[in-house]
């Protein structure tokens, strides 16, 4: 059943030969970092400071409207899943339906973690050469977060760098946060878009359409109150943002760190089980639940 599984995750990736998402993808996220990362790292030139390796990566990954940027990009990679090709009969014959589906749940971590390193890449790429390695965070980073001190037009500076994340991370361990959670957010949104393409042909849209509606809902109420407790425990983009459990020193209603990493995998999970239920009765010529 590895076997297959694998073969399976093998056959989805060589299928970028044939697609051009990866490129398009890679282009626009090397666009938005150009964008937005730019003028982080202007300011600390102007100040003559370097960055801290990861601080780019930190303040991108954060920014709430990155989430929503980022889920659209994961699910303009991961709109054709399920993948069904010639290999797909002999991997079900072979194997079962389960290895099949455990084969595209490896696809979707595997490109989750691509894509989150390439964002990394991107960001250190954009920084090069002034960057420190030091588990200090750079004076400009933390005028930013203290005081919001910048030496550029503040116009030009639309990312930022939070208070709660450099008191109480370093910032190794604030990078470290951040690619891990960004890795589950991609794997959240698109094992989202394989399970509910198996049910839905326009799954993909429905899942960002949801997510996002979620998050929206949030913002809807102050922090104290219950309905942003329980619309926050409930988003994703909440679960995955370092940022936004800052303000669990004014609610402590509100998922820890720890409970958000949970709460992704419990996610991730049930999705995924979901698709196990759903993949027994799945017509994979035809994209549609076969008659008892």
């Amino acid at each position: 059943m590895v076997r297959y599984s694998i073969q399976t995750m093998l056959r989805c990736v060589k299928r970028w030969k044939q697609s051009p998402r990866m490129i398009v993808l890679f282009a626009m996220l090397g666009c938005i970092i150009l964008i937005y990362a730019l003028p982080f790292v202007e300011n600390a030139r102007v100040q003559n400071e370097k960055l801290q390796i990861g601080e780019v990566f930190v303040a991108l990954t954060n920014w709430r409207f990155s989430t929503l940027i980022f889920s659209c990009s994961i699910l303009l990679l991961f709109c054709d899943l399920p993948i069904v090709d010639k290999f797909t009969v002999n991997a079900i014959i072979k194997g079962d339906r389960k290895s099949w589906l455990f084969g595209q749940m490896l696809y979707v971590i595997f490109t989750s973690v691509i894509c989150a390193s390439g964002v990394f890449l991107l960001s250190v790429a954009i920084a090069l050469p002034d960057l420190s390695f030091s588990n200090l965070w750079s004076k400009p980073a933390k005028l930013i977060a203290t005081s919001g001190r910048i030496a550029i037009d503040p116009a030009r500076l639309k990312l930022s760098m939070n208070s709660y994340v450099v008191k109480n991370f370093s910032p190794y361990m604030a990078l470290l946060h951040s690619y891990l959670l960004l890795i589950l957010l991609n794997c959240f949104y698109g094992t989202a878009a394989l399970i509910a393409r198996m049910y839905v042909r326009s799954g993909s849209f429905i899942v960002l359409i949801a997510a996002n509606a979620i998050s929206w809902c949030a913002s809807m109420f102050a922090v104290g109150e219950v309905g942003y407790v329980i619309f926050s425990s409930l988003s994703p983009n909440y679960h995955a943002s370092l940022y936004s459990h800052a303000n669990t020193a004014l609610n402590s209603a509100l998922p820890t760190l720890s409970h958000s990493y949970v709460c992704l995998l419990l996610m991730i999970c049930l999705l995924y089980f979901l698709g196990t239920q759903k993949v027994k009765n799945f017509d994979f010529v035809l994209h549609e639940e076969v008659a008892e």
